[in-house]
């Protein structure tokens, strides 16, 4: 049995709380009135946050939060009942606590296949039957049109030759496609990634990450992924199921990542410290996008309310579309990234509950709504239109196949599993 210290949060970091210590989203705005989707704000505001002269190359001195009180403090760290999950305030218990991270030794007599280190790489990143490319799918997205998916249904029970502790869903949240289609998904409260076919089948399991959030197949290497989990990012080679380096930033708390490939840089959202920031290659600190007002309003009167940068979009004409919270709202703001002010602004309702954002080539943005059970689209002119789908319940991350069909990593728990992933497509998926 694990000793469920573990799992606290660090005594000096303050995690997604204000300074009243009071979640951000508060339970009277858990169920918002239908009108809030009628009195989207279509005009454009011009802002400016703080930012960092010269991205992605200036370094910067890495802030640490200030110590919280006693009464800030949280009980559970990065858990699925945090209230950077669950806007609720509710009392927490660790009912069974994770087991230890040990990491996988490999034998020589009765390999279990959950515990190898070295696997075939075709059985991952290609398909057998025929010859594929294993670069991931590129940056440049389409436009996606959510009224074409007639089709969708929801995988909740997964199947394989795995563990049967970890062969299965709790609470996935990041996930991208390879080019066979096949999905990486993070399974925050399995501590692992599972590769996964569009019926559910398991190819692989990748265990020991804490608390995964966001995954991306690496386009440098399409044999590695970048995975954002509790306090660090690493780059995991797919392959070997090893960790080929991995960040050393204090007090980061990585929840989106992205890999920039005409800077080279890779790019983490760090909602605790008010800040996007970059890395090199070898997961080298190389500068920060700050979005801290502090010292603007330090001469006032009133308590300051962080901002948090939980999501980010690049797009490679050196804008970017970037998702915050700050007290009581959600913002999605398109960003020029030389000069960082504010191109256009979307003030989502009261209650929004979201933690990633998709961008495609018309500059459509795709918004998945956790607490109004539905996804989100916004236009270029800042109009909005909301979409519910059968499958779509409480939506947290997304991702296209080459197809084009829709895969959104889902937290409904009425299919008797913690979890699953919707798939909504064109065609009848389920008859093949």
């Amino acid at each position: 049995m694990s000793d469920p210290s573990m799992y606290m949060a660090p005594q000096q970091q303050q995690l997604y709380y204000s300074p009243q210590g009071v979640p951000l989203l508060p339970a009277q705005y858990m169920q918002p009135d239908a009108s809030y989707y009628l009195q989207y704000p279509t005009d454009v505001q011009q802002t400016e946050l703080q930012y960092v002269p010269s991205y992605p190359y200036h370094i910067q001195p890495t802030p640490h939060p200030q110590p919280m009180t006693s009464a800030q403090q949280p009980t559970i760290a990065m858990r699925a009942e945090a209230p950077e999950f669950s806007p609720t305030p509710k009392k927490t218990t660790v009912v069974n606590p994770k087991p230890a991270v040990v990491p996988p030794t490999p034998t020589t007599n009765n390999v279990d296949v959950q515990t190898k280190t070295s696997i075939d790489l075709k059985s991952i990143l290609a398909d057998d039957s025929e010859p594929k490319s294993t670069t991931a799918i590129s940056n440049d997205p389409f436009a996606y049109d959510l009224g074409k998916y007639k089709y969708d249904y929801f995988i909740s029970k997964l199947t394989g030759n795995f563990d049967s502790i970890y062969q299965k869903f709790g609470s996935p949240t990041g996930i991208c496609s390879l080019t066979d289609n096949r999905l990486l998904v993070a399974n925050y409260d399995r501590d692992s990634l599972v590769l996964i076919d569009l019926k559910g089948h398991v190819y692989h399991l990748y265990r020991d990450l804490p608390a995964p959030k966001d995954v991306r197949i690496y386009s440098r290497d399409p044999f590695q992924a970048l995975v954002a989990t509790k306090k660090e990012a690493v780059i995991l080679d797919l392959e070997t199921s090893k960790v080929v380096v991995r960040t050393k930033s204090r007090g980061f708390y990585p929840w989106n990542i992205q890999y920039l490939q005409d800077a080279n840089t890779i790019a983490a959202c760090d909602p605790s410290g008010e800040r996007i920031v970059y890395f090199d290659k070898d997961l080298t600190e190389v500068g920060i996008w700050s979005f801290s007002e502090q010292g603007q309003q330090s001469a006032s009167s009133q308590a300051y309310q962080k901002i948090y940068p939980y999501a980010a979009h690049f797009c490679s004409d050196n804008s970017s579309f970037v998702l915050t919270h700050r007290n009581n709202t959600c913002q999605l703001q398109e960003k020029d990234m030389p000069s960082g002010k504010t191109v256009r602004l979307w003030n989502a309702p009261v209650g929004l509950q979201a933690y990633s954002v998709y961008a495609d080539s018309a500059r459509k943005c795709l918004i998945p709504d956790k607490t109004n059970h539905c996804l989100i689209s916004v236009s270029e002119c800042s109009t909005s239109s909301v979409h519910k789908y059968n499958s779509v319940y409480e939506p947290y991350s997304l991702t296209f196949l080459s197809t084009g069909t829709l895969c959104v990593t889902d937290w409904n728990k009425s299919f008797g599993t913690t979890g699953g992933v919707a798939i909504l497509s064109e065609t009848d998926l389920t008859s093949n």
